[in-house]
């Protein structure tokens, strides 16, 4: 398995995204146990030797769900952390934002619009008051595999809490 690698150099951690339920996420949740990765369910992990806590919230197909979600979730977070906050789609930005305990929100779902002109619609990188909003472009595609918009991209963050 190719993610075993990474996670021998470093903690990894998901949260849900529509696919994965698409494709069964009863057969998801073995495969990411083998290979280390840490499924975040509207929960949360602190990471003592990166200075932080990581959020993670199943992937939720309404704004509302995705607020009650984080709103549950949240009661957890030490403000005075730094918080990191994993949401497969890039809606509730601004009710996360006012929440004011996180500092960085990432999500993806979006394909970077992977046909144009609906890749002008795209949520892509905001910093809102304090916190900022990192919309993923996406490795690959849906429907048909073929993109018009944007290009495909592994992104490495390096973060200093």
């Amino acid at each position: 398995m190719p993610f075993k690698s990474l996670t021998s150099q470093c903690p990894v951690h998901l949260s849900t995204g529509n696919h994965d339920y698409i494709t069964g996420i009863e057969y998801l949740k073995p495969m990411l146990t083998t290979c280390g990765i840490i499924l975040l369910e509207n929960t949360l992990v602190i990471e003592e030797e990166l200075q932080c806590s990581i959020i993670g919230t199943n992937d939720a197909q309404s704004e509302k769900k995705y607020i009650n979600e984080m709103n549950k979730v949240s009661n957890e977070v030490n403000a005075n952390t730094f918080n990191i906050i994993l949401q497969h789609r890039p809606h509730g930005y601004q009710q996360t934002c006012e929440k004011g305990i996180y500092d960085l929100m990432l999500s993806g779902h979006t394909h970077v619009g992977q046909f144009a002109p609906f890749n002008i619609l795209i949520i892509n990188n905001k910093c809102i008051f304090t916190m900022y909003l990192y919309t993923h472009p996406g490795t690959g595609a849906w429907g048909p595999h073929m993109r018009s918009a944007g290009t495909n991209d592994i992104t490495i963050f390096h973060i200093k809490p």
